[in-house]
């Protein structure tokens, strides 16, 4: 690792750092050191097809629940890919605070860049949730089930890419009402826009006085906002009104801006 100072500045070059470290796989069956586990389809075509490696080649492989290994590749074969486990490494930290992330459906595959992002930032969970405003998949497409797969599709290939060792849950969707009465979060939020501001709305610097929780719960509206029976049913069942800013943000921009903000604030970023 070279630190190369310019002024006052100084920067670390991590090109030959992250050129050195094994590619990360996801297997989920992983049992421990001394293991041999056979990485799923995708995995295995990705291994053999796209970087194309081969026996003795040395990676790292995670389970998906915040363990990860070195391993060697064993076998390399047409029915899949077996790798040795070495030895257990350290594995990135989790966020203290475990944030579910609930934001409405959006058009087109415009949601698959909202599960990425989330992953990335460190969401524990995505539920994605079906609001009366949403421009989006008819609801019995959503919940035929093939979204959703893909959608956690999407969440393995991005804690690959950010180095964590824990995909986040995602859920099948669900109906705002029943996200709202189901919630079992240590704090609910819901997000407004500045058109919807109300006089007891928090921003989340707001958040810092108050101790730290353990779980936090976080919907999000659709493009249109949230209709009036949907955010009265959110503060009947005790979540708190948050805003954002005065800004008018896009849909899938809103749960970076917020995942970020709480990061920051409970210094997990």
């Amino acid at each position: 690792m070279r630190v190369i100072r310019a002024g006052a500045v100084a920067w670390v070059e991590l090109g030959t750092i992250i050129s050195s470290m094994p590619p990360r796989f996801f297997a989920p069956a992983i049992e421990g050191s001394g293991d041999a586990v056979v990485l799923p389809v995708d995995e295995s075509r990705h291994l053999r097809q796209v970087l194309r490696l081969g026996v003795a080649d040395e990676v790292c492989v995670f389970d998906g629940r915040g363990h990860e290994y070195l391993g060697r590749v064993e076998r390399v074969g047409r029915a899949g890919v077996i790798v040795r486990i070495l030895e257990p490494v350290a594995a990135v930290p989790e966020a203290s605070v475990a944030v579910t992330v609930a934001p409405t459906v959006l058009k087109g595959r415009t949601f698959d860049a909202v599960v990425r992002d989330a992953t990335m930032l460190g969401a524990a969970a995505v539920q994605p949730l079906l609001a009366v405003r949403q421009a989006s998949h008819r609801p019995s497409v959503i919940r035929g089930g093939s979204v959703a797969a893909r959608w956690r599709r999407i969440a393995v290939a991005a804690a690959k890419q950010c180095g964590r060792a824990v995909v986040p849950e995602v859920r099948e969707p669900m109906a705002v009402e029943s996200f709202a009465t189901a919630d079992r979060a240590d704090v609910q939020l819901v997000l407004t826009e500045p058109s919807a501001a109300r006089a007891d709305a928090i921003r989340p610097r707001d958040l810092a006085e108050r101790p730290r929780p353990k779980t936090v719960s976080l919907a999000i509206g659709p493009e249109g906002g949230w209709a009036s029976d949907e955010l009265n049913q959110f503060i009947a069942e005790d979540f708190q009104v948050m805003m954002l800013g005065g800004r008018i943000l896009r849909a899938e921009i809103v749960p970076v801006v917020a995942l970020a903000a709480l990061a920051c604030l409970w210094d997990d970023s």
